[in-house]
């Protein structure tokens, strides 16, 4: 995917997040500072800490490990998997995480 095409969904993957009134306000801002550190292509993805995405957006680290489970579409509630996956992530203890964004609609 080149560059080009990559911001133009990114755009449209931010007009998603925007748009979904189900998230809070601070899932929205945990996402728009991940998807703003995305590089121009899908597969680099992007790998803030959660301690920097905290202190860019503005909540507090629980909130962002709160926000990563949201847009990744986990219930906390009950531990399952629903909703929109708008992000796919990768965790790992004391190596930092990355994250991908989902195009859903393709």
């Amino acid at each position: 995917m080149t560059a080009s095409a990559f911001l133009k969904k990114r755009d449209s993957w931010l007009r998603a997040v925007v748009e979904d009134h189900d998230l809070s306000h601070s899932t929205v801002r945990v996402a728009v500072h991940i998807a703003m550190r995305m590089n121009g292509n899908r597969q680099s993805g992007a790998w803030p800490s959660t301690a920097t995405i905290a202190k860019s957006s503005g909540v507090g680290v629980r909130s962002v490990i709160r926000a990563i489970d949201e847009l990744s579409g986990l219930n906390r509630e009950t531990g399952e998997w629903t909703g929109t996956r708008y992000l796919t992530a990768e965790r790992k203890r004391n190596t930092g995480n990355r994250y991908w964004l989902n195009f859903f609609w393709e």
